[in-house]
């Protein structure tokens, strides 16, 4: 079962939300609208996406940095998951 999390976020280069090595983790972030998320496998990106805030944007991998990059100072929610494989989400209440 997946768990609902919040950091603050500054703005500028990309900020490390959570990471994973050899182990599926799924991610699902809402808000803020604008912002960009991205999975970095430290020599490349993959999955880059940029928030709505009226839809989930997830992403998945087995390894790598889930980041994101906001325009302005942020406390992000996000949903997260880390069991050997991704999984189900919770669904993200705010």
């Amino acid at each position: 079962m997946g768990s609902l999390q919040r950091k603050h976020v500054t703005p500028g280069d990309w900020r490390t939300l959570e990471w994973t090595f050899n182990q599926g983790a799924a991610m699902g972030v809402l808000l803020p609208a604008g912002a960009r998320i991205k999975v970095s496998h430290w020599i490349w990106s993959s999955q880059e996406q940029v928030l709505d805030g009226q839809h989930v944007k997830i992403l998945q991998t087995s390894f790598g940095k889930f980041q994101i990059r906001v325009n302005a100072p942020v406390d992000v929610n996000y949903s997260w998951e880390s069991r050997g494989g991704p999984g189900t989400l919770p669904p993200i209440h705010f």
